[in-house]
């Protein structure tokens, strides 16, 4: 996996990755530079690189790519896959929710977290002290990235980015959509039911558990309603199924030639 740690739309991914019980492992991207991802002609992450060495790029498309695989691992055991989330049946009022959530994660919360964890001077620069433990790079890389990146990151939100999606107030409005999210879990352990975790769930609680060393993250347990299914989620996901990154990596040889 290909990413940015703190990054929301990698988190989903890993979300997915380790409920699923898959290992995985990282190659950390420096968001200056990005000659990590120079093979690959899209230049965002999350950018998947998966055993077979075929390249899938967009959290969406790769969470519903490895789904599509553990479905195909169930016919061809004939058996039920584990690790598997809740999929309601397709045309269900519950498939059209669990859709309009998935959209909503991706079209308003990540932008409003955004927003949060960049709208001091301190939460950048702290959004990006990342880059000090996690990656290769060389000392002044790290530097250079880390105020570049903090420096762009909190003009644009301050500038562009919170007029572009109509964002006045962020902590309040993060709040007040946390709650809905919570408002449509109900009295169930998850959206809707009580069975296992949905896509949607396990994408609200990736991009939150991006941003779990942050002050915006203390700020959310405290004034919404969300942290017992926070905590209940983080229980249904478990550890970590991450693992050390292969010794070598030639990713330009590795990557099927056929772009995703």
């Amino acid at each position: 996996l290909y990413q940015y740690e703190p990054c929301p739309f990698c988190n989903k991914v890993k979300a997915y990755l380790d409920f699923a019980n898959i290992p995985w492992s990282a190659v950390e991207v420096d968001p200056l530079f990005k000659k990590e991802i120079k093979f690959s002609e899209y230049k965002k992450v999350p950018v998947c690189v998966f055993g077979d060495n075929e390249q899938i790029n967009d959290s969406d498309e790769i969470i519903n790519h490895i789904l599509d695989m553990q479905r195909a691992t169930q016919n061809t055991n004939g058996a039920a896959a584990v690790h598997v989330p809740h999929v309601a049946a397709e045309g269900t009022e519950a498939a059209v929710t669990e859709l309009r959530w998935r959209t909503w994660v991706n079209t308003k919360l990540v932008h409003l977290l955004t927003a949060n964890i960049y709208n001091t001077w301190a939460e950048s620069m702290q959004t990006f002290d990342y880059l000090l433990t996690h990656g290769n790079f060389p000392k002044f890389q790290q530097t250079l990235s880390r105020y570049s990146g903090a420096i762009v990151m909190f003009a644009l939100s301050k500038l562009k980015l919170n007029k572009k999606h109509g964002i006045a107030h962020p902590r309040e409005e993060l709040y007040a959509e946390l709650d809905a999210y919570m408002d449509a879990v109900g009295d169930h352990r998850f959206l809707g039911q009580s069975d296992a975790p949905t896509l949607a769930d396990l994408a609200v609680f990736g991009v939150l558990r991006a941003i779990a060393d942050y002050p915006t993250f203390a700020d959310v347990m405290e004034h919404t309603r969300v942290a017992p299914w926070y905590f209940r989620m983080a229980d249904a996901v478990g550890v970590s199924s991450r693992v050390a990154p292969p010794a070598v990596v030639d990713a330009t040889s590795a990557v099927d030639s056929s772009r995703h």
